[in-house]
């Protein structure tokens, strides 16, 4: 599946019914993850890929309307968020 298949078919898994969405960069079982509102979407990924691509998926999510939450885990553990997007008023 192309590049541009795939990140449609992530984008579509990860709407749901709520007006926000939650994706989630981080290690698990050695590999850097992408989830989407607690699923896994994409593993075995570098951490710089698995950012970008959380990024891509929240830029579409904001541009759909929706409130994102983004978490990023750092290579120590901590984690960094980021809340944006929702309707306009």
């Amino acid at each position: 599946m192309g590049t541009n298949q795939s990140f449609i078919r992530w984008s579509f898994r990860c709407e749901g019914l709520s007006r926000m969405v939650q994706y989630a960069v981080t290690l698990k079982d050695g590999d850097w993850t992408v989830f989407c509102n607690g699923e896994p979407l994409e593993h075995g990924m570098s951490r710089s890929a698995a950012i970008q691509m959380a990024k891509d998926l929240a830029f579409e999510a904001e541009e759909r309307g929706d409130t994102v939450e983004l978490l990023i885990q750092g290579y120590y553990g901590e984690m960094s968020r980021r809340l944006s997007g929702g309707p306009e008023e």
